[in-house]
């Protein structure tokens, strides 16, 4: 429980909850009973109101068994809800009144810290190291050389041996891929635990302003692998929904190019129903056991030339079944 939560149930403690009731409707208290009946202020109810001294909690018997709630509560409520219910008020001034009347006061609101997705310091700069450098071999014989100038390779820790690829969207940093460089590395891919990949997606380094189509991925890798031909985007893995947002601030774009790994090819659908409101969708072929770095630039741009535009769901399923794909 942190701060600010220790506080309220503190100061809901405290209430002085009969005789702030007493100001909206009759009670009746007994000298250290348990329960303070009273009557209810919703339904009228005579002693129908049960207040629960511990619990701090009101049940109504008639509202809660007869549908007498006239439609504003269950005839069961917590004390936040029942004092937002009676005052009219918002829930933060529901809290500011609670910690008022009981003499609790309320702790001061503090920004959470923004998490640590800061470039690994046991990493050491690809430029510093030699050609035949893992790393720097695995970037440039997968076409995306160009990336060795801003990369980093681990040489400790929990990303020991893994090329650190800093992410950005639209020029801005918003963490890293630890990128496995050997088979048997599992993931394959790595991210800081602070980093919102649900949220954000990776833009090219190149990202072209005035372009008005992208080709989704989920790599880095994959991603850049476009820098020669166009713009492209990177999923951190598939398409997540809480990513909407973030791609649909890239207003200037108006056509989509799903290029997800030939075994996501459910994952494509799934993502061209969330921004078929926004953006026209196009589906490629893309084979089943690659990805769009395997294929490289210039096969990714061939696939481009047998994009199909999908529109409906009926639409998906007709090359769906044409291209042999499984749902």
């Amino acid at each position: 429980m942190n701060d600010r939560s220790a506080g309220l149930q503190e100061a809901i403690d405290s209430f002085p909850l009969v005789s702030w009731l007493s100001k909206h409707t009759r009670t009746y208290p007994n000298e250290g009973g348990a329960v303070v009946y009273a009557d209810c202020p919703v339904c009228t109810g005579r002693k129908k109101l049960g207040i629960y001294r511990s619990k701090k909690l009101a049940v109504c018997g008639r509202c809660k068994d007869g549908g007498h709630g006239q439609g504003k509560w269950e005839g069961v409520a917590n004390l936040p809800r029942l004092v937002k219910m009676l005052e009219g008020t918002s829930w933060r001034d529901t809290f500011k009144l609670i910690h008022a009347l009981s003499g609790i006061p309320e702790p001061e609101w503090k920004p959470e810290e923004a998490p640590d997705v800061s470039i690994p310091k046991d990493a050491i700069s690809l430029t510093s190291c030699h050609e035949e450098e893992p790393g720097v071999s695995y970037l440039r014989t997968r076409g995306v050389g160009h990336l060795v100038e801003s990369a980093s390779l681990c040489i400790g820790g929990k990303y020991h041996e893994r090329v650190i690829l800093p992410c950005y969207y639209r020029d801005e940093y918003i963490g890293f891929e630890a990128k496995a460089i050997y088979p048997s590395q599992t993931p394959k891919s790595l991210y800081p635990p602070g980093m919102a990949t649900r949220k954000k997606v990776y833009t090219l380094r190149d990202w072209r302003q005035k372009a008005t189509w992208a080709a989704v991925t989920e790599s880095v890798v994959d991603c850049e692998t476009f820098s020669p031909i166009g713009n492209a985007i990177g999923c951190f893995g598939v398409f997540k929904r809480g990513q909407l947002a973030s791609l649909v601030e890239l207003d200037q774009i108006k056509d989509l190019y799903w290029f997800l790994d030939g075994d996501a090819w459910k994952h494509v659908q799934s993502g061209i129903k969330a921004c078929a409101p926004f953006v026209r969708n196009h589906v490629v072929p893309m084979p089943n056991d690659q990805d769009p770095n395997s294929l490289g630039t210039e096969g990714c741009g061939l696939l481009m030339e047998s994009a199909r535009e999908v529109r409906t769901d009926l639409d998906f399923l007709e090359v769906t079944h044409e291209w042999g794909k499984d749902l």
